[in-house]
């Protein structure tokens, strides 16, 4: 993944935005938090890599210097609560510092306007691709997956 399309809702057309800054990756995980669109993570020849890249879709730009998740890790999920970013589970293979864990429930959220990443409480369940959505009114997340 180093490109964002851009589908509007009414149908009508579609647009290419701004490559990513950072590398070509699959297994990233993507979600809105305000009027950004960041993705975390994903597998980057063949290594898991923990980067946070941050679009500002009205100027087409892409944020530079954010801070890495603490976890590297493809595979997972990402919603937004409240302004802050979650990325959920995933897998973590390993990257150039070593072998990771395996499958993960790690939490961690992202502070995106004071670019800080914090460790959460892990969910119940390790998974990998899965869906995360946010459980509206309720300032929830919920896993979905096997």
């Amino acid at each position: 993944m180093n490109q964002v399309k851009t589908y509007f809702s009414s149908g009508s057309s579609a647009a290419a935005g701004a490559g990513a800054s950072w590398c070509v990756r699959r297994g990233a995980a993507a979600t809105t938090v305000g009027n950004q669109i960041c993705v975390f993570g994903g597998t980057s020849a063949g290594l898991d890599v923990s980067t946070t890249e941050c679009l500002d879709p009205t100027s087409n730009t892409w944020a530079s210097g954010l801070p890495h998740m603490p976890t590297f890790r493809h595979g997972l999920g990402a919603d937004a609560i409240g302004g802050l970013a979650y990325a959920v589970g995933g897998y973590s293979g390993g990257n150039l510092s070593g072998g990771g864990p395996g499958y993960v429930s790690t939490v961690e959220r992202y502070n995106p306007v004071a670019r800080t990443w914090t460790s959460n409480a892990s969910m119940l369940t390790t998974r990998e691709y899965e869906g995360v959505v946010t459980m509206s009114g309720l300032h929830e997340l919920a896993q979905l997956g096997k």
